[in-house]
């Protein structure tokens, strides 16, 4: 469908529509991680974004064929995605 939204302008509204709506939903719930303590204080829409472009890579790359690597994902990416790649100030290098 993205790639028609490329060609088509109705399209690519009604899938930036879906796009934004997506977002909104998942900033909202980022938000009330951090409302709760549950999430650290981040810019709510700026997480949705990372994590939705992390979505949509996952999607597209499983389009053409190549087929998520479950296990890093479940392991190391989400490490990733949870304590990011720099290490604390102070680690052991």
């Amino acid at each position: 469908m993205n790639g028609l939204a490329i060609r088509d302008e109705e399209i690519r509204e009604r899938v930036l529509t879906v796009h934004e709506r997506f977002l909104g939903l998942l900033s909202a719930l980022i938000e009330q991680g951090i409302q709760e303590g549950q999430f650290r204080e981040i810019d709510p829409l700026a997480g949705a974004m990372l994590l939705k472009a992390t979505m949509d890579g996952l999607v597209g790359q499983a389009a053409i064929g190549v087929p998520p690597d479950t296990d890093r994902l479940l392991t190391d990416g989400i490490r990733v995605v949870l304590a990011g790649l720099v290490r604390p100030e102070g680690a052991k290098t």
